[in-house]
């Protein structure tokens, strides 16, 4: 299945949280001393919200039929800067 990329919107906070725990629990494996609070959907959420509602953010999505499989927001403050990509093939 192709992916499209569309501009990201406060609508995929949800997903783009659940992608960035799965990730982050993974990385965790590897970097036991990264914190937790990341590896919870709820947590990973909010950081996305974070660094969506930072002033100037942009982003995009990447969609697998109606399914986000990545994203990436960037915000012209480097602290807020957060993004996924799925591994390749997955």
């Amino acid at each position: 299945m192709t992916s499209r990329m569309v501009p990201f919107a406060p609508g995929m906070w949800d997903e783009a949280g659940a992608l960035f725990a799965a990730r982050f629990r993974r990385l965790r494996e590897r970097r036991p001393e990264l914190p937790a609070a990341f590896t919870e959907p709820e947590g990973a959420r909010a950081a996305v919200q974070h660094a969506w509602c930072r002033g100037g953010a942009e982003g995009v999505a990447a969609l697998r039929g109606d399914r986000q499989a990545a994203f990436c927001i960037d915000s012209r403050r480097v602290d807020a800067r957060i993004a996924w990509a799925g591994e390749r093939g997955g």
